[in-house]
């Protein structure tokens, strides 16, 4: 359980080297109109690595 602990913390730990990208998508996100939200959070949940209309 202890490796598996520290694995996710070794996980969030490299995530967390990118916060300017982080940032810039935040603030990207923020001053999207709500419907574009909605399918930019929609897109995310999509398991392949490409999409058609």
């Amino acid at each position: 359980m202890t490796d598996h602990a520290d694995r996710l913390d070794e996980r969030h730990h490299d995530r967390r080297r990118d916060t300017g990208v982080e940032l810039a998508l935040h603030q990207s996100y923020q001053h999207l109109p709500a419907d574009h939200q909605r399918l930019l959070g929609l897109l995310a949940l999509h398991p392949g690595q490409d999409f058609d209309a």
